[in-house]
């Protein structure tokens, strides 16, 4: 057992401390990450420090870009970049100039993905923009497996020879809008949340059709990103590859990505930036910072967003609280989860990527059907509805629960077989979980030792992204055991072996040079 003792003002300085990243000032207000081609493969800016590309096979500059130089990419290419700081999950824009080169067809294929660093899903993609055989679709996945997708049809689709200018922007508080040469082609339907005070509703808009709470709509999009780029049938943390019907190239120009979703105006300067000279493409942009798609760090919008996302939203029903001076705190590790008769190790596993139950290939959640068709990852047809949880025989009275499952936690009897647990009666009901929550936790009135728990779901694969197991009580550790103290400073992560993971958990999440945001 692990006893921390901390105060609050040593917790937030230390929080603080460790996202604070000093980058180079972007060219541009909020520019992450800018590939002119100039350079090849190497971008010419990188907040992340990161510039050059992760793979790189296949690929060659090319003079006759939209802009000056550009990349061809071949059939079996092979690029991709880091996308810790070059990109955040929260919200962002991808803008890029393509360029088909050889005449489309019916069949869809990719032109760009952005990868998860783990997930249940066989693809592993988080966001993606293809030609789906008749024009564009683009979609951005949320935290619990739903797709905020759109579909364009282009009547009269570009010549081989023509570059288009595609632009995504999303925000887990906006939803998703998706541009084709400067032009707001297709965007997801907004409406107000309604749990938010009336003073912050007027400016926060959620995609609808993602979650749904009182009638309205509840997203989270962040999660942590490993790798982005072109075309490729597949990049994840595992390998990044073109092949099977994936084998198709193009080319790439002018690659653009933001920390906040861009407004009309700006993304109609981007299409139309004119001149091969890349000091003029620079300056293509008024500062955007006064726009409502880039809040403040403060403001009531983010500040819902991050109440969203740990489960501190609603006022009326925090996370329970412990007085007293000392307080301990033991994890109670779940090695052991069954649906039917499918042993699991996902929700339990301490990732919130990876979930119970994984991903279907024809699923039922918003945007997840899909023209690439996939084999079920990892779950049965009828997966999704149960699964029971087996405690280790130690006391445990607090249970916390991320992801868009929503039904009720039920203690199952003594003696029942794990893989028999689907089958049994319930002895009782511990809580019911609301629809359209993200984080919740439940305090039991009483320790219970051991036993199986079972999650009954209402909705048939909404996924439990994490559930954990702990015994929380008041005092200091037993008296007789090892103990180890942990002090927490101000300063920056100083041990050698501790800095890449301090920098990438850091790159996660979104920020500013001048501090963390």
């Amino acid at each position: 057992m692990l006893i921390f003792r901390l105060s609050v003002a040593a917790a937030t300085t230390a929080a603080f401390a460790i996202a604070t990243i000093v980058v180079a000032s972007p060219p541009e207000p909020g520019l992450l990450f800018y590939l002119s081609g100039e350079q090849g493969t190497t971008a010419d800016f990188s907040a992340a420090g990161k510039p050059e590309p992760t793979f790189d096979s296949e690929v060659r500059k090319i003079a006759d870009g939209a802009h000056g130089a550009a990349l061809e990419c071949g059939n079996f290419q092979q690029l991709a970049w880091r996308a810790p700081g070059n990109i955040y999950a929260q919200r962002g824009t991808l803008s890029f100039f393509w360029r088909s080169r050889y005449p489309v067809g019916p069949t869809e294929f990719p032109l760009f993905r952005v990868a998860y660093a783990d997930h249940s899903s066989h693809d592993m993609v988080w966001l993606r923009i293809d030609y789906n055989g008749r024009g564009f679709d683009a979609f951005v996945t949320d935290a619990s497996l739903a797709r905020t997708r759109v579909s364009v049809t282009v009547e009269s689709f570009p010549e081989p020879s023509e570059w288009v200018h595609l632009v995504l922007g999303w925000d887990e508080n906006r939803g998703i809008r998706f541009y084709v040469n400067g032009k707001l082609a297709a965007t997801e339907p907004c409406t107000p949340y309604a749990s938010v005070d009336p003073a912050v509703a007027s400016a926060l808009v959620i995609p609808r059709g993602i979650r749904t709470q009182n009638g309205k709509s509840v997203t989270v999009y962040d999660t942590a990103l490993d790798q982005f780029g072109p075309h490729s049938r597949l990049i994840s943390p595992h390998r990044v590859i073109s092949a099977d019907s994936y084998i198709r190239g193009g080319d790439i120009d002018e690659l653009r990505i933001y920390d906040h979703m861009l407004e009309d105006d700006a993304v109609a300067r981007l299409a139309s930036a004119a001149g091969p000279d890349p000091d003029e493409r620079k300056k293509v942009f008024v500062d955007p910072a006064q726009s409502p798609a880039r809040p403040a760090a403060a403001s009531p919008i983010n500040a819902h967003a991050w109440f969203m996302r740990y489960g501190w939203e609603r006022p009326e029903e925090p996370p329970p609280y412990y007085p007293g001076a000392a307080l301990s705190v033991r994890k109670v590790e779940i090695h052991d989860a069954y649906d039917l008769r499918r042993w699991w190790w996902k929700a339990n596993d301490g990732i919130r990527e990876t979930t119970w139950p994984g991903v279907y290939n024809r699923s039922r959640l918003p945007g997840r059907r899909d023209y690439f068709p996939l084999p079920d990852w990892d779950c049965y047809v009828e997966s999704g509805q149960a699964i029971t949880f087996d405690l280790p025989d130690e006391p445990w009275n607090h249970l916390e629960m991320a992801g868009a499952a929503w039904g009720k936690m039920e203690l199952l009897p003594h003696g029942v077989v794990n893989e028999r647990a689907s089958e049994s009666a319930a002895e009782s009901v511990l809580f019911e979980r609301a629809q359209g929550r993200h984080k919740t936790t439940h305090r039991l009135p009483e320790s219970i030792v051991g036993r199986k728990i079972r999650f009954v779901n209402a909705e048939q694969e909404q996924p439990i992204g994490e559930m954990a197991a702990y015994q929380v009580s008041s005092g200091l550790e037993p008296e007789g055991s090892a103990t180890r103290t942990f002090r927490l400073h101000g300063g920056a992560a100083d041990a050698p072996s501790v800095a890449p993971l301090a920098e990438f958990i850091a790159r996660r999440h979104l920020f500013r040079p001048s501090g963390p945001c």
